[in-house]
């Protein structure tokens, strides 16, 4: 193993992590940013950006269909869903390559994209490096967590990472979970065609939010979702 690498601020994680790191290396701290990537995180590669990437066209859709409500009347001629996926892609690619050329470009910073664990009291092991610092800031982000619900893995899924790698939306689709992330795809893949159904276990969508705004996202689900709440799923087969 190398020897000891000695910084004054390490940070572990690249989504919120870099902007950290990178205010500290502007202020002339020498600072290291270690995560295993991609750069920017839960909320550039498969969280806040690319959902709303998808809902904005979900919501054209819904205006088209209910414009004749205000009197205006028009017609869907074709969803390009693959479009609106490369569309997501692209943007998400040019935020990450924007993020990592800034990195790249900022005194007092050094980039280690490898996991990393920690070996000792403020000792971080990175490859076949050790890192050291008085001071440590872990901003690792999130995974998705999949239910242990018996069937499930024999019966194959997708998650909230892997369906934005789809070329096509599915004829149908069963949304585990009424929380905010199930309600804006179950908006997003109704709204290009998919046959979707919603199960919450909670008695109401968006428990965590007022009720009236759990009962109005509720109806408006609805008019294009099978929604079902207050039932726990116990198992999953084909």
């Amino acid at each position: 193993m190398n020897s000891m690498n000695r910084f004054d601020l390490i940070v572990i994680g690249s989504g919120a992590g870099a902007l950290v790191a990178a205010q500290a290396a502007r202020s002339g701290r020498n600072t290291a940013l270690v995560d295993q990537g991609p750069m920017g995180g839960t909320c550039l590669n498969n969280g806040c950006i690319p959902s709303k990437m998808l809902i904005h066209p979900a919501d054209i859709i819904r205006s088209i269909q209910e414009a004749g409500a205000v009197g205006v009347h028009a017609r869907i001629e074709k969803i390009d869903f693959p479009l609106i996926m490369n569309r997501m892609h692209k943007v998400v690619d040019e935020g990450r390559a924007q993020m990592e050329a800034t990195i790249r470009s900022r005194e007092n910073l050094t980039h280690y994209p490898e996991r990393a664990e920690f070996i000792d009291e403020y000792v971080l092991k990175v490859g076949s490096r050790t890192l050291t610092a008085p001071q440590f800031v872990i901003a690792s982000g999130s995974r998705s967590r999949v239910p242990p619900i018996p069937g499930l893995e024999e019966s194959g899924y997708i998650d909230n990472v892997s369906l934005l790698n789809l070329r096509e939306p599915p004829q149908s689709l069963i949304i585990i979970g009424g929380g905010y992330i199930g309600c804006e795809y179950g908006h997003f893949f109704s709204a290009v065609g998919t046959e979707v159904t919603i199960l919450g276990r909670s008695p109401r969508l968006l428990s965590g939010e007022d009720p009236e705004i759990s009962q109005r996202l509720h109806e408006s689900l609805s008019r294009y979702c099978r929604v079902v709440t207050g039932y726990e799923v116990l198992s999953v087969e084909r």
